[in-house]
């Protein structure tokens, strides 16, 4: 009945309240205290209504006004070319990026809420950055980060094999140890949080936890990183006959997710798994395959927290949320063409009218054109730009139509084209060019960039 999901409502609120309340008295970093390790099992129950006024607020205090930002330069060519046989990654755009800007990769003042984190010039390419090529730099690093260009992140096993709920994302390499290049990523999450920048890392909900502090286990191992450990448990199901069998040559050694291998104890390499301690052994491989990124996600967080990010907001969002704050919104909603008739179910009207309605809520007005293509929108601020902006680019209803059959990867693409970020938020401005009705409209963000279509 409706009354009781009104009240269990009431009473989640009003958890909420409380737990927002105990937060001040609560030590993500310290020790799990009596008290202490309740509110922080409870803490994703609650309300993001509740927490985005004291997030918003401490952002705001946490950002740096004068930021004397470096110039860099960046040869895109040697990057294209050159990248896929360089084991460093310094060929790399983000490579390039970490060398040129020296000491300021290791401090935290141009990340703290700028804007622009530098100025960049192409080599060999004719662009004056003002604001285009920066976040072209950035979408760059993104690329380079969710690749082999760099030695700091592969794919996850499930990827390679094909199986898994999650196979499309990228982990930290076990047995890269540059750690400095981790705490600078870990720095570019900070400054895309304090920004509308985005950084783009496909981790697994497995590696965002680990970042974060939170408790993870077998099972979401299993479901983001690797499949394959399941297989150990059937190991203790065995009979003595089949598992001797199976398992004669079998040491106490543990494959990591690189393909290296680690020692699951002094002497591992020579010491054999046998019935009897064949508990022991499924125990160490477990426990190394969950600990095996613990370095190189402490790196990360570290370069995070010393980009003034506080452990207590890490602590304080769930891993979707924290996520977003890094990478954007990847799913690009659309608003559907008006359709020539309603000879359609009462309840797909009253969604496209409650989009519609949704869309002018957040949309500014103004000019005027033909009937069909009355679109000179601007976004009011703090409206973030949904497709329904970038379908409107496009200036028509035809548009609108073309824009709802892309996948999310094509609108961001669309969305890329128009302002140079492919992840939502994105604030835009589009207004016209002339007074005919073969115009086009340009397109800006708050700052000075503008894109003729």
């Amino acid at each position: 009945p409706h009354e009781h999901i009104i009240a269990r409502s009431v009473v989640l609120s009003r958890i909420s309240k409380m737990l927002m309340a105990c937060l001040p008295l609560v030590d993500f970093e310290g020790s799990d205290a009596l008290g202490t390790s309740q509110v922080k099992e409870l803490r994703t129950l609650i309300l993001k209504q509740d927490k985005t006024g004291l997030v918003a607020r401490v952002l705001k205090l946490l950002k740096k006004t004068e930021i004397r930002r470096p110039s860099i330069k960046i040869d895109r060519t040697k990057a294209r070319w050159d990248s896929e046989s360089d084991p460093t990654g310094e060929r790399s755009i983000f490579g390039q990026i970490y060398t040129s800007l020296g000491e300021n990769a290791t401090s935290p003042t141009i990340f703290r809420g700028a804007d622009r984190w530098w100025t960049v010039t192409f080599t060999n390419e004719h662009v004056s950055d003002a604001g285009g090529g920066f976040r072209e730099t950035v979408s760059n690093i993104s690329d380079d980060l969710n690749s082999t260009r760099t030695p700091l992140f592969i794919p996850v096993p499930n990827a390679t094999s094909e199986v898994g709920d999650i196979r499309d994302s990228w982990m930290p390499s076990p047995g890269c140890t540059n750690y400095a290049q981790y705490e600078f990523v870990g720095r570019l999450m900070a400054a895309a949080i304090q920004s509308d920048e985005s950084i783009v890392l496909q981790f697994p909900p497995f590696v965002w936890k680990k970042i974060a502090r939170f408790p993870v286990d077998s099972a979401e191992y299993i479901r983001s990183i690797d499949a394959y450990l399941s297989s150990y448990d059937a190991m203790l199901t065995m009979d003595d006959e089949t598992f001797e069998f199976s398992f004669d040559e079998l040491m106490f050694e543990a494959h990591l997710s690189d393909g290296s291998c680690r020692e699951l104890m002094p002497g591992g390499s020579t010491t054999a798994v046998t019935t009897a301690n064949r508990a022991e052994y499924v125990e160490r491989v477990v426990a190394a395959r969950l600990g095996e990124i613990d370095r190189q996600c402490e790196a990360l967080r570290r370069g995070l927290l010393s980009a003034c990010i506080p452990s207590q907001l890490l602590g304080l969002w769930t891993v979707d949320e924290f996520q977003r704050m890094v990478c954007g919104s990847p799913t690009i909603p659309s608003v559907p063409a008006r359709p020539r008739c309603f000879c359609c179910a009462p309840a797909d009207v009253a969604r496209f009218v409650r989009r519609v309605e949704s869309l002018k809520k957040q949309t500014k007005f103004s000019g005027s054109g033909p009937e069909d293509m009355f679109w000179t929108v601007r976004l009011l601020p703090p409206a973030r730009a949904s497709l329904s902006a970038a379908a409107h680019l496009a200036s028509s209803r035809r548009g609108v139509q073309v824009m709802s059959k892309f996948t999310d990867e094509e609108r961001g693409l669309v969305l890329k084209f128009s302002c140079g970020r492919a992840r939502l938020p994105v604030r835009l401005s589009v207004s016209w060019n002339s007074g005919d009705d073969e115009r086009c409209p340009s397109v800006r963000i708050p700052r000075p960039l503008r894109v003729w279509l």
